[in-house]
């Protein structure tokens, strides 16, 4: 009996274990460039998505074939219709404030891709390429959503580029992006490890969407990213988030054995 206990006890402790070390990390990558600060994760990384199913992985997505060269091999697809009805839909949420100890300003980056080519009826959804951004909650309600504060992407001039993927900031039209004349959003983060960071449907139709991201960069510094700059910044780091219940680890441990 006491042998009994003993492996019970062992058990329960590696269980606990695995808890904290395997189920509960989250990935992010820093850099220190143009000095500042910048820490970058791709979008599958997510920490919640909406249950409704308008914001899909890759493998689930609407977009077929898959979009290509996407890092991870993963991404995220937009197929929500325009705008949120309620802050409860339509949402993909990131908890950054691990990584993020210097509250103030930020500028937000996405690397994002959609189809290119001219509509060939206006609405179709090739040019649908921009979203909301909400930060620790703010905005509260759908309506307080501003194009000019909480907007990424709506580059009206996309379909003149060549390159699958593009790195988008605010900018209003492609040429802008295509003379580096584009801005970060400006985002204001607090700095106490809580920082949360939800993007919502801005434009979408389930039924042509191209609209995909892939990578997210925030820095305290603004400039234009690239995939080089990704690629050389640190990591993957793995950083402590909420357990996962005993019960639930327990259970994933028994169904892989």
């Amino acid at each position: 009996m006491y042998h009994l206990k003993t492996k019970v006890l062992i058990t329960l402790s590696m269980v606990i274990l695995l808890t904290s070390s395997v189920f509960a990390v989250e990935v992010l990558k820093s850099s220190a460039l143009n000095g500042g600060v910048q820490v970058w994760w791709e979008g599958e990384d997510f920490d919640d998505i909406a249950a409704d199913g308008t914001m899909k992985q890759s493998a689930d997505s609407t977009v077929q074939p898959p979009v290509a060269d996407a890092f991870g091999d993963d991404y995220i697809a937009h197929e929500g219709p325009d705008v949120p009805l309620d802050l409860n839909s339509i949402f993909v949420e990131y908890q950054v404030g691990s990584a993020v100890s210097t509250g103030g300003d930020w500028y937000m980056w996405m690397r994002e891709s959609h189809d290119r080519r001219v509509d060939p009826e206006p609405g179709d959804g090739r040019l649908q390429n921009s979203c909301w951004i909400q930060v620790n909650g703010m905005p509260d309600n759908p309506d307080a959503f501003d194009a000019a504060l909480h907007r990424i992407g709506q580059s009206t001039g996309f379909p003149a580029f060549p390159d699958l993927w593009r790195w988008i900031g605010t900018s209003e039209t492609g040429a802008d992006v295509e003379q580096g004349a584009v801005n970060g959003l400006l985002i204001t983060l607090n700095g106490d490890g809580n920082d949360v960071i939800r993007i919502y449907s801005r434009e979408g139709r389930p039924e042509v969407t191209t609209w995909v991201h892939d990578v997210l960069m925030i820095s305290t510094v603004d400039f234009v990213p690239t995939d080089d700059d990704y690629i050389a910044a640190e990591g993957p780091t793995t950083t402590a988030v909420q357990p996962a219940s005993l019960s639930t680890t327990w259970g994933k441990i028994k169904d892989a054995r």
